[in-house]
């Protein structure tokens, strides 16, 4: 992991858990899948694999849903840590949205999972850095692409 964050010009003492992740969705009416490895930057293995499918989910959907996972499961794991965390996507679309750079729209289809994902980030004082890296550029991404492609596909449409 330190290798990647080097690469990114990030620095580990600066993050207390990283996630890399991807999505994998077309219309509201199809399949969605989605993966995510997640890391705590005092260990250098893996924490966990996040990975799922709905039979139903846009792309943008399947994107997010990998750090609302991730959030949930960090907040299980210890409910009084303050978690610092690098979110590693190749989502542009995400990135800009988490950045404050494109507008949530209150009224559209994403609506709800970000408001959980804002609230996890203010009601547990999480502070969630939003970094856009390139499509497979890590091997981690690779995998989290043809994971998150393989659950969709497995659902079916």
């Amino acid at each position: 992991m330190k290798d990647i964050l080097a690469s990114l010009n990030k620095k580990p003492d600066n993050y207390d858990a990283i996630i890399l992740c991807d999505g994998s969705g077309t219309i509201y009416e199809k399949s969605s899948g989605w993966a995510a490895y997640l890391f705590l930057t005092t260990t250098p293995s893996v924490l966990k694999i996040m990975k799922g499918g709905m039979n139903c989910g846009t792309n943008n959907l399947a994107e997010m849903m990998p750090i609302f996972q991730s959030l949930w499961y960090l907040r299980n794991l210890n409910s009084n840590q303050k978690y610092r965390i690098l979110v590693l996507s190749d989502s542009e679309w995400m990135i800009k949205c988490g950045n404050g750079e494109y507008a949530i729209n209150t009224d559209g289809a994403n609506q709800m999972i970000w408001s959980a994902i804002k609230s996890i980030e203010n009601y547990w004082f999480y502070k969630i850095e939003w970094f856009h890296v390139s499509r497979n550029s890590t091997k981690y991404h690779k995998l989290c692409h043809d994971t998150a492609n393989s659950i969709r596909k497995s659902i079916g449409e």
